[in-house]
């Protein structure tokens, strides 16, 4: 689940994504989108991870909160009012 916060240092608005751990846990899987995230930092149209902390049943990654619609409803809209898919300078 993904809670809405807000950092009292940063004075800014932050999503928290909590991922239980215990069985079946993908810690493999975890660490290899984390090492991504790490790849992209300071990318423009990437939601950048600012915190990971565990607590005693979830992992908690802190992430920059993006008060937009997500990727799947904007391209919806876009292919509803104009009637084809992103141009590829846009989707870049």
């Amino acid at each position: 689940f993904v809670q809405l916060a807000f950092d009292t240092v940063q004075g800014q608005q932050v999503a928290i994504k909590f991922m239980a751990r215990g069985p079946g846990f993908n810690h493999e899987a975890v660490m290899r989108e984390l090492l991504n995230q790490r790849a992209c930092l300071g990318h423009p149209h990437i939601v950048g991870i600012k915190d990971v902390f565990l607590l005693p049943d979830y992992l908690a990654i802190v992430m920059e909160y993006a008060n937009h619609s997500d990727l799947a409803e904007y391209m919806a809209a876009y292919v509803h009012e104009h009637g084809h898919g992103l141009p590829e300078s846009e989707a870049r």
